[in-house]
C-alpha cells in the first residue's frame, strides 16, 4: 500500500457531480491514494481544468447536471484540447446505449454506472491512470526517437551536401542558402494556401532541397572541376615597319593642239523636174438596159374538200353463254362406328 501511495501521491482526481452524496462517496473511496477536487457542474469543472490542467490525472464526470451537463463538458474539453491530456471516466445511473455510445464518441476512456462498487471504481481508476501514463511515456519516447532520427538525417544530409560542394568547388554556404530560401518559399505558400502544402512537409522538402546536387558524387572530378586557364603568351613588342619614300609626281603630258575637221564644200541645189500635166480622159457611161416584163399571174387552183365518211355500225352484243357446272352426286353412305355406350 505504501508503494502505491508513493506512485500516486501527486495525482489529483476531479469529481464532477451535482449530488453531494455521490461526490462524498467517491471521495471516501479514493481519498487515501489521490488528492480529490470537486465540482458541482460542468461550468466549475471547465474553470478548474483551465487553471490546473497539468495537475489533474483523471476526471470522474456525471451526465445529468444543471448549468452544463456532462456531454457539454466533453465538447468543451475537446474544443480546448484537454481531452488529449486528461482521461475521463463517466459516472452515471443512465445505462441507455445511446448515452454510452455518445460518451465514447466524445473521447471518454471508461463508463461506470451507479450504484458504485468500491473495488470496481478503484481498479478502473488505477487502470485508466496507468494506461494513460504509459501512453504519454510511449508518445514522448516516439517523439524523442523521431527528433533524434531527424537530427541524424539532418547531420547526414549536411555531410553529404558538404561533400558535394567540396567536389564541386562551390562555397559551403550554398547548401545553407538553398535550405533557407526553400523554407521561406514554403512558408509563403502555406500562408497563401497554395498547392495544399502543410507544415509537416516543410522539413521533408527542405532536407530534399539540400541534396539537389547529390548526383555530383558519382561524376568524375575531371568533369566537375574546370581546367586551369591556358597561360597567355608574353606580348610581342611591336616592330616599326619602315615607311617607303614617296614616289615623285608623275609628269602630266602637255595637251595636244586641236585638229580642225575639214568641212566639205556646199553642193549646188539641182531643181527637180516637174512632169507635164496629163489631160483628163472622160469615163464612158454604160447605157441602161430595159427591164423584162413580169409574167401574168396564174389562176387559183381550187382545193378538193374530202367527202365525209358514213358512220360505222356498232357490233351486236353476243348473248351470254351459260357456264357448265358438273353434276352433283351425293356421297355414299358410311357405316356407323360403334361407340363405347353401344359396345357390350
Amino acid at each position: 500500500m505504501s508503494k502505491k501511495k508513493n506512485i500516486f501521491e501527486m495525482k489529483k482526481i476531479l469529481i464532477v457531480d451535482d449530488s453531494e452524496i455521490n461526490r462524498s462517496l467517491l471521495s471516501d473511496m479514493l481519498s487515501d491514494e489521490y488528492e480529490i477536487l470537486e465540482a458541482e457542474n460542468g461550468m466549475e469543472a471547465s474553470a478548474i481544468l483551465h487553471d490546473r490542467e497539468q495537475e489533474i490525472a483523471l476526471v470522474l464526470l456525471d451526465i445529468m447536471m444543471p448549468v452544463m451537463d456532462g456531454f457539454e463538458t466533453l465538447v468543451v474539453m475537446n474544443k480546448n484540447g484537454w481531452i488529449k491530456d486528461v482521461p475521463v471516466i463517466m459516472i452515471s445511473a443512465e445505462n441507455v446505449p445511446s448515452y454510452v455510445d455518445r460518451a465514447y464518441d466524445l473521447g471518454v476512456q471508461d463508463y461506470i454506472s451507479r450504484p458504485f462498487d468500491e473495488r470496481t471504481v478503484r481498479r478502473r481508476v488505477i487502470n485508466t491512470i496507468i494506461l494513460f501514463t504509459k501512453q504519454k511515456e510511449l508518445s514522448h519516447m516516439v517523439t524523442n526517437q523521431i527528433m533524434e532520427k531527424e537530427n541524424d538525417n539532418k547531420l547526414m544530409i549536411e555531410i553529404l551536401s558538404n561533400i558535394v560542394e567540396f567536389r564541386n568547388g562551390e562555397s559551403g554556404l550554398h547548401v545553407l542558402h538553398i535550405r533557407m530560401l526553400t523554407e521561406l518559399i514554403l512558408k509563403w505558400l502555406i500562408k497563401k494556401n497554395l498547392y495544399g502544402i502543410s507544415t509537416e512537409d516543410i522539413s521533408l522538402i527542405c532536407n530534399a532541397s539540400a541534396l539537389h546536387d547529390i548526383g555530383k558524387i558519382s561524376i568524375p572530378s575531371e568533369v566537375l572541376v574546370p581546367l586551369a586557364p591556358f597561360p597567355a603568351p608574353a606580348p610581342v613588342p611591336l616592330v616599326p615597319v619602315p615607311v617607303p619614300l614617296p614616289f615623285p609626281p608623275f609628269p602630266v603630258p602637255a595637251p595636244l593642239p586641236p585638229v580642225p575637221f575639214p568641212v566639205p564644200a556646199t553642193l549646188p541645189l539641182v531643181p527637180f523636174p516637174v512632169p507635164a500635166t496629163l489631160p483628163l480622159v472622160p469615163f464612158p457611161v454604160p447605157t441602161l438596159l430595159p427591164f423584162p416584163p413580169f409574167p401574168a399571174p396564174l389562176p387559183p387552183v381550187p382545193f378538193p374538200v374530202p367527202v365525209p365518211l358514213p358512220p360505222v355500225p356498232l357490233p351486236v352484243p353476243l348473248p351470254p353463254v351459260p357456264f357448265p357446272f358438273p353434276a352433283f352426286s351425293p356421297p355414299a353412305s358410311v357405316p356407323a362406328t360403334p361407340t363405347s355406350s353401344s359396345m357390350p
